[in-house]
């Protein structure tokens, strides 16, 4: 075969510059970029739910999957669709009603470009019960974002978020929607707190008796951050005094609260105190106040603690996880204790999840229902990080003499959430960035053994990436070839036939497989041309030195005729401005 190739100086294109009738809204390549912040909650019959965001549509939406133990997604292949509204919705979070659906909150970004806090509930096949657009819980000027929910135990939610319609700092404004929907100050909400100084970093938990705690960081003291808290009822009237009450209000930094359910009208809360010398403290609180004489610490050791988290068990123990410097002083590692329903430590010093050497961080983890905890983790460092599974009994001994890969493909594996079945199984649902786009996998583990697909079933796939060096050629009137470079995982061409107003290919197919080092500082952008005799396209192979044209040729259906890698033009020195 032979090849002739015009290599000049100047740089060449053909970038949709003339008007090609392309149909209004015609979809060349619609990237689908997956926002995953770990929102999950329980479905019924030991199925789980969970929520994200995703471009499918163009601009930011909101979508659900229900899924169970066989792995089998119950909303639809890829999942319930929450929102398909003009502008942004993002940032969901979602609270189970016990009838197998779900409350879902969002902030949305529709009619004021700082935010509002909208909602929906879907029921247990996932359609919506309330407007399809949502209903406003806060859309008042200013900012309104960072929601925290917690459910009733009647099959509604208290809804809360950060709310500056007050213009300064940040204050802290809720609601209550019923399980028939009535929500209680529709678009406005309540305040919770409103005083000087911001408040912030908030967590909200069912606290016994239909009601609900809140705890925060409060700054109304200036840098001398404090904790509050309030106990709210259905009708969002509260229980302790205006603007809440403190909780840990010393000479030191008091920041990140984390507080749940223990049993009766208790709750826990826990925080970090301190900074240089950090220690993560926890207190009971009921309807009349703090319960314990002084606020504990979750370890005597003295090393620094940081970063809490808390879930409890169904019989009132709670679970407390943080990131304890005693062995790695630099990264630290993450550890646990158990906490019983009268306040005392019942793992000494605290376990450490993951002895081996090598960072291991971003913990999630569930209860089981022998008083032990299953425990998803990151390990690895960036870009090669694992996904890992360990289950400690109600006494703090690892089940499995090694935890378990849930994922250790190539590649970026993150933010694991952890949501129980109701008895002894766990999902542990993440993201999965290994092919270039962010991707959604499952895995449920029945007892400590994987159940579904190795690496975990694929709940979503995503398409991440720009678009660059967009080509087309027409055939005749009715048919028009399309063929641009693709990002969605690395730099390769893709092509789409559009055939009377159709496009032959959702979402284009790949048509070069060789490396692509596209640039255009050096002048090698890829190029392609439609020729009586074939398609031919050129890219830049900079996998070895110098730099490399490639050329493909391709069929009327996009199929390589010649080596799929291209074939190499041999150089001696680095070659650019390819015209073809």
């Amino acid at each position: 075969m032979i090849i002739r190739l015009v290599l000049i100086g100047s740089v060449c294109s053909t970038l949709f510059t003339q008007d090609l009738g392309l149909p209004t809204g015609a979809a060349l390549r619609q990237g689908v970029h997956i926002e995953w912040f770990r929102t999950v909650c329980p479905g019924d019959n030991g199925s789980a739910i969970f929520v994200w965001s995703d471009t499918r549509f163009g601009m930011r939406n909101v979508f659900a999957h229900k899924v169970n133990q066989n792995g089998n997604f119950l909303w639809g292949e890829t999942g319930a669709v929450i929102t398909d509204l003009p502008g942004r919705q993002e940032d969901p979070v979602a609270i189970e009603d016990g009838s197998g659906g779900a409350f879902i909150a969002w902030v949305d970004y529709r009619y004021d470009e700082e935010g509002d806090i909208f909602i929906q509930h879907v029921d247990n096949e996932g359609y919506p019960l309330m407007d399809p657009a949502g209903v406003a819980l806060a859309q008042e000027p200013g900012r309104q974002i960072t929601i925290n929910m917690c459910t009733d135990s009647l099959g509604g939610v208290f809804v809360t978020w950060q709310d500056k319609r007050g213009g300064v700092d940040d204050d802290i404004y809720g609601t209550h929607v019923s399980a028939s929907n009535e929500v209680i100050l529709p678009g406005t909400g309540t305040p919770i707190v409103e005083t000087g100084g911001g408040q912030a970093a908030k967590s909200i938990e069912y606290a016994g008796n239909n009601e609900a705690f809140i705890c925060w960081s409060d700054a109304r003291q200036g840098e001398n951050i404090d904790i509050y808290g309030q106990r709210l009822n259905v009708n969002m009237y509260t229980t302790f005094e205006e603007n809440g009450t403190p909780i840990a209000n010393t000479s030191e930094l008091e920041t990140r609260p984390r507080t749940t359910y223990v049993n009766g009208n208790t709750s826990l809360v826990t925080w970090k105190t301190g900074d240089d010398d950090a220690r993560i403290m926890y207190q009971l609180i009921d309807e009349n106040g703090p319960v314990l004489p002084e606020p504990r610490s979750v370890s005597d050791h003295e090393a620094i603690q940081t970063g809490p988290r808390v879930k409890r068990s169904d019989a009132g123990d709670v679970f407390i996880e943080w990131t304890d410097l005693r062995h790695d002083p630099v990264d630290g590692d993450l550890y646990l204790q158990k906490i019983d329903a009268n306040g005392d430590q019942q793992w000494g010093d605290g376990i450490q999840v993951d002895p081996a050497d090598g960072a291991n961080f971003s913990g999630r983890f569930s209860a089981d229902a022998d008083g032990g905890v299953n425990v998803f983790w990151e390990r690895g460092v960036y870009p090669n990080i694992d996904i890992l599974f360990q289950n400690f009994n109600d006494i703090g001994t690892p089940t499995l003499d090694e935890p378990i890969f849930i994922s250790d493909a190539q590649g970026y594996q993150f933010a694991p959430n952890a949501i129980s079945n109701g008895s002894n199984g766990v999902y542990g649902i993440f993201a999965d960035q290994g092919s270039g786009s962010i991707d959604l996998r499952v895995q449920f583990l029945d007892g400590v053994s994987p159940s579904l697909d190795d690496g975990g079933t694929l709940a979503l796939k995503g398409m991440d990436g720009d678009v660059r060096y967009n080509h087309a050629f027409r055939s005749d009137d009715r048919q028009l070839l399309l063929m641009w470079e693709d990002n969605r995982s690395t730099k390769k061409i893709y092509g789409n036939w559009l055939v009377d107003d159709v496009l032959g290919h959702a979402n284009g197919v790949q048509v070069s497989f060789s490396d692509n080092s596209s640039a255009e500082t050096d002048l090698s952008q890829p190029r392609m041309v439609n020729t009586g005799s074939g398609i031919y396209l050129a890219t830049f192979d900079a996998t070895g030195s110098p730099k490399r044209i490639r050329i493909n040729r391709l069929d009327n259906d996009l199929v390589n005729l010649w080596d799929s890698a291209g074939v190499a033009i041999s150089p001696e020195f680095d070659q650019r401005s390819a015209v073809l």
